[in-house]
């Protein structure tokens, strides 16, 4: 079976649906790259939510992910642990695993959502975890090399075997063999 075929499985509406292909809000916006999110990532757009300050928060989350589908520029950090404000995407330490995570930074609590390209400009955002304080029940992710960081990114390898059996994420040196759209930094 291929990876395609795969996805396609995992998308097939029902109790057991485990991706959702996401979709700009509003429908007349154009779709220039693919996403696919986990149950738990699509939870946090469904809700419920603890008050409207949260619903807005997962609302933001959203709209940074949508922006990755109508392919804005986005600012990529290809050396694990050197991002800066402007990047939206890096790479995750090992970087020859081929996993990111896609960073929503205002308002706090900043969120991470972690996963990997399955083609170029094809990404599947398996977890997520606030970044510096916690959040919905969840611990933040706090220093680069914290534990919290190696669980997280653990539970997204776990998660990308668990739907793809052997197909392992796209890896690749350069930020076109991800992207199209991108400002490197």
């Amino acid at each position: 079976m291929s990876i395609s075929e795969l996805i396609d499985s995992w998308t097939i509406p029902g109790n057991d649906q485990q991706l959702f292909r996401l979709l700009p809000t509003l429908r007349s916006d154009p779709v220039a790259r693919t996403m696919f999110i986990s149950r738990e990532v699509q939870e946090l757009f469904d809700g419920p939510w603890g008050n409207d300050v949260e619903q807005d928060r997962c609302a933001r989350l959203r709209g940074d992910l949508e922006g990755f589908v109508k392919g804005q520029t986005i600012g990529v950090c290809m050396e694990p642990g050197k991002g800066r404000e402007s990047h939206r995407m890096a790479r995750l330490d090992p970087t020859g695993d081929g996993f990111w995570d896609v960073r929503s930074v205002d308002p706090s609590p900043g969120l991470r959502v972690l996963g990997g390209f399955i083609a170029r400009d094809t990404f599947v955002a398996l977890r997520w975890r606030p970044r510096s304080k916690p959040w919905r029940g969840r611990d933040p992710l706090l220093a680069r090399n914290s534990e919290a960081w190696e669980q997280a990114l653990a539970e997204t390898k776990t998660a990308w075997r668990n739907l793809f059996v052997s197909y392992t994420p796209l890896t690749g040196e350069d930020p076109s063999d991800f992207l199209t759209g991108y400002i490197a930094g």
